[in-house]
């Protein structure tokens, strides 16, 4: 099958994927097709190939970035959807602000959200959302959670439909933003 070509820039979260990795194989379909466990940026961003320019650009952007200690206390919902909320959330707003800001042609979201929720998404379930509440309960057993963010993946899907990393684009300020 031959997919249209598309991109994304994602946190990824290693420490989600080792906790949570099971259960978002089985009800997250972005896994399936190779997305870590991760907080969107943007997504759409430009189709794939990326170009080499846009690359360079994106990681100046993120060398002033600080990395970010992150804390997933809760799990919150979307009517399809279940994920862990990150605090704090400035910075990740932030970040897809100026994402935003430099390439207004790719809008958080397509712009199909008013406003910029940070999430790790850990199932996705149109079909069957009792199952949503069974594996809350699931999920929020294995909170808290805490992890120091780094680093961004440029990400892009092949004419399979599946995902791979093109590019990480390191935090480059050596200070940690602590939670507030």
């Amino acid at each position: 099958m031959d997919f249209e070509r598309k991109s994304a820039i994602i946190v990824p979260v290693p420490d989600a994927e080792r906790a949570l990795g099971a259960i978002r194989r089985l009800y997250d379909p972005s896994a399936a097709v190779g997305v870590p466990a991760h907080i969107t940026l943007i997504h759409p961003f430009c189709p794939a190939p990326v170009p080499e320019e846009t690359i360079h650009e994106l990681e100046q952007l993120f060398a002033s970035a600080i990395p970010i200690v992150l804390r997933f206390e809760r799990v919150g919902r979307f009517s399809n959807t279940l994920y862990l909320e990150p605090t704090p959330a400035g910075p990740l707003i932030a970040l897809t602000e100026a994402l935003a800001e430099r390439w207004p042609q790719w809008p958080p979201y397509s712009r199909a959200h008013r406003d910029i929720v940070p999430h790790l998404t850990v199932a996705d379930q149109r079909d069957d959302r009792a199952l949503l509440e069974t594996l809350a309960a699931s999920v929020a057993s294995t909170l808290p959670l805490s992890t120091t963010v780094t680093e961004a993946w440029l990400i892009e899907s092949d004419p399979d439909g599946l995902w791979h990393r093109r590019s990480i684009l390191r935090f480059g300020r050596d200070c940690v933003t602590n939670i507030v």
